[in-house]
């Protein structure tokens, strides 16, 4: 018939080829999937014309997805169609093919079941160990995305949450991610701080990041803003997006009390209602974007920070320039103080000094600290800090200096590893001898 023809030619499900773990993809996974050989023999065809095949693994997909594990087994082991030993194995490896290529929702319980009832729980049974665990790693997934399953699914992406808060956690992350995607939305709940890189966790636990094959469980743009706005290792219009609206809330919240403070309290003359009102528009309107503006160079600074100070051999951009710009900026300190530029001389000086001195500090896990008794070196330290801080403004040649001297011991306590590192860089591939 039609539907043999079409199942034909799928040749074998046993296959020497070793797949990736549960994290491979559904193609790569779809790959491995074959039939016997014996599909071919006359027996089995035969059989086979009796069976209307697809609308039977669309019985045995829906009783896995939906039967608690007895009524799976009972129903399983009432089946004329299952009683043959020569056309059951044919068809719990066609039924595994079926599942790998819908991902339907199926529990670890009813999986283990069908694999046991169709005799592939063993590594006798000729089926990939690997593809059947990455298939029951895909269909369990399924089966814990779906409304109801969220204690299961707290297991899996919120395991570092304490127990009593998991469930409410992920059905709040769940019933977000099941919504189809709108700024104002997706804004409105990222405003709670933390809750951002929190939803980036949980979105990344789900598959390792892998949100594309998912789209029938959740929104994958909803995802994707999550995994976006959370990631702070990097700027994006989400995370920009979720700034620029907490400023506004912020600004707005504070603002509207203090001046709701304000008219109630203060006697304001009718003549000045005008210029409260007009002061008022300016701070409810110019103050997000200031708020925003400083939250864009703090992270500026961060940056800059995290590319100076980072342990050396973590991959940074521009590595050459990253160990050069101390002295660089020493260098351009000295030569605009010789053109008479004492200002921008003393500024590039304190840059200077700051990066070499935060440079040294972090790189050798210098801290300071001032518990205690050592409370009582608070002050001093303060005086002198603020000492060396008015000489680094009023010369800039000290400045520059002290800069310079703290990114030189920085350098020479990683000598070999900067020398290895511009070893590998610059030397030149071996010409091959043809031997």
């Amino acid at each position: 018939g039609d539907d043999e023809e079409e199942l034909a030619p799928i040749d074998q499900i046993a296959s020497a080829d070793v797949l990736p773990g549960p994290e491979a993809s559904a193609d790569s996974v779809a790959t491995a999937i074959a039939l016997d050989t014996a599909l071919a023999s006359t027996d089995t065809e035969e059989e086979d014309d009796a069976l209307d095949l697809p609308a039977f693994l669309d019985q045995c997909i829906a009783h896995l997805s939906q039967d608690d594990p007895a009524s799976l087994r009972h129903w399983l082991e009432s089946q004329p169609a299952l009683w043959s030993l020569q056309m059951k194995p044919h068809i719990g490896r066609w039924l595994l093919q079926a599942l790998d290529e819908r991902g339907s929702p199926v529990s670890s319980d009813n999986f283990e079941v069908m694999l046991k009832f169709f005799d592939m729980d063993h590594v006798l049974s000729g089926v990939d160990a690997w593809f059947l665990q990455s298939l029951g790693y895909r269909l369990r997934l399924r089966h814990e995305l779906q409304p109801g399953h969220e204690r299961e699914l707290g297991r899996r992406i919120a395991a570092g949450t304490p127990v009593h808060e998991r469930f409410d956690l992920v059905r709040r992350a769940m019933k977000q991610l099941r919504r189809p995607f709108a700024w104002p939305g997706a804004l409105w709940f990222a405003l709670p701080y933390g809750r951002a890189p929190q939803m980036r966790r949980l979105v990344w636990n789900l598959d390792g990041g892998r949100i594309d094959h998912l789209g029938d469980a959740i929104d994958v743009r909803q995802a994707q803003f999550w995994l976006d706005a959370g990631d702070t290792s990097r700027m994006s219009t989400p995370r920009r997006a979720v700034a620029a609206a907490r400023c506004v809330a912020l600004i707005w919240v504070v603002g509207l009390m203090a001046l709701a403070v304000r008219w109630l309290v203060a006697d304001i003359a009718p003549d000045q209602r005008g210029t409260e009102a007009m002061q008022a528009a300016i701070l409810l309107v110019g103050g997000p974007g200031v708020a925003y503006a400083l939250w864009e160079f703090w992270i500026a600074i961060r940056g800059y920070l995290h590319w100076q100070c980072a342990p050396e051999g973590e991959v940074v951009r521009w590595p050459l320039l990253r160990f050069f710009w101390v002295p660089l900026l020493v260098g351009l300190a000295v030569l605009e103080q010789q053109l008479g530029y004492t200002v921008a001389a003393s500024w590039l000086g304190i840059l200077a000094c700051v990066t070499g001195t935060l440079r040294l500090c972090r790189r050798a896990n210098i801290t300071f600290s001032f518990g205690g008794w050592r409370l009582l070196f608070l002050i001093p330290f303060a005086k002198g800090v603020f000492g060396l801080g008015a000489l680094a403004l009023i010369y800039p040649y000290f400045s520059a200096g002290l800069g310079a001297t703290f990114w030189l011991i920085d350098a020479l306590r990683h000598t070999r590893v900067l020398w290895e590192a511009m070893r590998m860089r610059f030397r030149r591939p071996v010409a091959d001898s043809g031997t």
